[in-house]
């Protein structure tokens, strides 16, 4: 059993929430305590000169909540000295039960389509909010209150304190708004040869909002790529900050939204930023906007979502698809409506096929670190079962290869009207999948 000592001073968690049964959705970002050995599946990030160390590790939802009482009863007596920043629906009077003003704010506007905040009564809104109330709430059990409310409603220094965070809003922030067109979302992915970009969350991270973190963390973590990984980086920056700003007069936070509910964001905001989010209202802290600053963009190439024939299934016109894969008729290019980061915390997943015989885990990271086999239903009306296994060279090849060998990426390709012969960087597609249970199937 891994044992961790704290350090004298703040103990920062950052916490990306997800409930997948099989993938592991949730991760959990750790400063100001060391384990006497390096836990697996663990991923530690070299702090610069006078920082400490960073501690990241990837669980499924079950894992998380069997891990932090064991965590918490080791730091006990040190729970008061706790910053906790969780990316998930928290509330002054306990779990909301109604749509917040917080989320539809930052939906409308220069908001709208570049990020997308999900209302609690959404189809996953309870679940989202739920699953939140669990894994906070074994902070509470450690604290030995049965609810707290979050910052600002509640917490200062010498209390355990927490926060809510949203990543696709607060990296989205960091850089300089963006051309709706150019980004990425679950219907219109973008393939780079380090990763495919489905979740905005990962475009702002990679075209600069990961520079920003790194200088608030005062560590290497800007080469990092991992969608879950990233969204626990992210909610860290926020709890060191929000550490700094409840011992400084200066502003290194801002919380925006309403008395329902607030997301807390870095301060230094893009200046094209400010008035949109001012507008909103910052209840605590302040905004400190920051100059544009120019990033070089990674060199993409679209990767079209493949179905048997389903055009009835378009939810309206304005989703047509105006660039289809050439050799796929208009009808066999899927449409789905424009997503928020918030599907990828389930069993629903996106398939990449970008290599005639293997899947990789660069552009399927949350293949990462699943236990094989791993099986797959796919979303369309074939609802066929693809089972997946590692490569030769298991852990370290970062491939899976079909069990059937008649399901072949480029065979599932062309099973659903794909006509090219190679599957490639600049001629990729992908499937919406579901993880399913590996001992139910035959």
């Amino acid at each position: 059993m891994v044992h961790w000592q704290a350090k004298a001073g703040t103990i920062s968690i950052g916490i990306d929430i997800g409930w997948s049964k099989k993938s592991k959705s949730c991760a959990l970002a750790l400063r100001g305590c060391e384990p006497d050995a390096m836990p697996t599946s663990w991923w530690r990030y070299a702090p610069k000169a006078g920082a400490e160390s960073i501690h990241v590790g990837l669980f499924r939802l079950d894992e998380l909540l069997k891990f932090l009482p064991d965590f918490l009863t080791q730091l006990q007596g040190r729970v008061k000295d706790m910053v906790v920043v969780v990316d998930g629906p928290v509330g002054p009077d306990g779990p909301p039960i109604a749509n917040r003003y917080v989320d539809s704010a930052f939906g409308r506007a220069q908001f709208n389509r570049r990020m997308q905040p999900s209302a609690v009564t959404s189809k996953d809104g309870p679940k989202y909010v739920a699953v939140t109330r669990q894994v906070i709430g074994k902070f509470f059990d450690a604290v030995g209150d049965k609810f707290l409310p979050p910052w600002p409603f509640s917490g200062v220094k010498g209390q355990f304190v927490y926060a809510e965070t949203h990543p696709t809003v607060g990296l989205a922030l960091l850089v300089p708004q963006q051309a709706v067109e150019s980004l990425p979302s679950r219907n219109r992915p973008l393939r780079s040869p380090e990763k495919t970009f489905r979740a905005k969350s990962d475009w702002y991270w990679r075209i600069g909002a990961r520079e920003r973190v790194a200088d608030a963390l005062q560590a290497q973590v800007n080469l990092e790529t991992h969608h879950e990984r990233v969204a626990g980086l992210y909610c860290l920056a926020i709890a060191e900050n929000l550490a700094r700003h409840l011992e400084s007069p200066l502003p290194t936070v801002a919380a925006v939204g309403g008395d329902d509910g607030v997301y807390v964001i870095m301060s230094d905001v893009a200046a094209n930023w400010e008035v949109p989010v001012r507008d909103i209202g910052v209840r605590s802290g302040g905004l400190r906007p920051q100059a544009a600053f120019s990033s070089e963009l990674p060199q993409v190439y679209p990767v079209r979502i493949l179905t048997p024939a389903m055009s009835d299934k378009r939810s309206s016109v304005d989703d047509l698809d105006k660039h289809p894969t050439p050799g796929l008729e208009p009808e066999t290019v899927r449409v789905v409506n424009d997503s928020d980061d918030m599907e990828f915390k389930g069993d629903r997943q996106l398939l990449v096929l970008s290599d005639n015989g293997g899947i990789w885990e660069t552009q399927n990271d949350w293949l990462v670190d699943l236990d094989e086999p791993v099986c797959l239903k796919t979303l369309d009306s074939k609802q066929e079962v693809v089972i997946l296994k590692r490569a030769s060279g298991g852990l370290n090849s970062g491939q899976w290869v079909s069990v059937n060998k008649n399901q072949t990426p480029l065979e599932l390709a062309k099973a659903r009207g794909y006509q090219g012969k190679h599957l490639k960087k600049d001629d990729s597609v992908a499937i919406d999948v579901e993880l399913l249970d590996c001992s139910d199937e035959p």
